[in-house]
């Protein structure tokens, strides 16, 4: 079991357990916006933000910079890679279908991302930011959408 793997099961318990009396999970966490999907293999929708585990999930957990919006059934992973610049990978789990855009794809792609990860003596995860895009996909069809995001964790 990865470390990460460790993190994650531990932050799960926390939030179920509430006799563990650790902050967590902050109720001040949020994703909105919309995103649509046009004529891509991943269907043609309009989504906003939601999910059974919440809105997103700071980009800390996998160590990138940036977070993951749940839309649904689909994972909006937005990064700020520091080589590659903004980047957005749509992942649909149920068809392992991962799609890949940057810059290089969009008429428009604005992402800022603020975010601290202190993993220890005690972790605390945030991953604060805003994406703008409208992008043609490499395999068909076109995404566009704007979203705003806090995600955190603090124990």
């Amino acid at each position: 079991m990865t470390r990460s793997h460790r993190r994650s099961i531990f932050a799960l318990l926390a939030c179920l357990s509430s006799s563990l009396s650790l902050p967590c999970c902050t109720p001040d966490d949020y994703a909105l916006g919309n995103v649509l999907a046009e004529g891509t293999k991943m269907g043609t929708w309009s989504r906003g933000p939601s999910g059974k585990d919440g809105p997103c999930r700071s980009g800390c957990y996998d160590k990138f910079v940036g977070a993951d919006l749940y839309l649904n059934g689909v994972t909006m992973r937005v990064v700020k890679d520091p080589v590659r610049g903004p980047r957005i990978v749509f992942i649909e789990p149920t068809s392992k279908l991962r799609v890949d855009v940057g810059e290089e794809s969009c008429s428009s792609l604005d992402l800022k991302v603020d975010q601290s990860c202190v993993d220890s003596p005690v972790p605390q995860f945030d991953s604060v930011g805003a994406v703008t895009f409208a992008c043609n996909l490499p395999t068909g069809g076109k995404v566009s959408g704007s979203t705003k995001f806090r995600c955190s964790l603090h124990y």
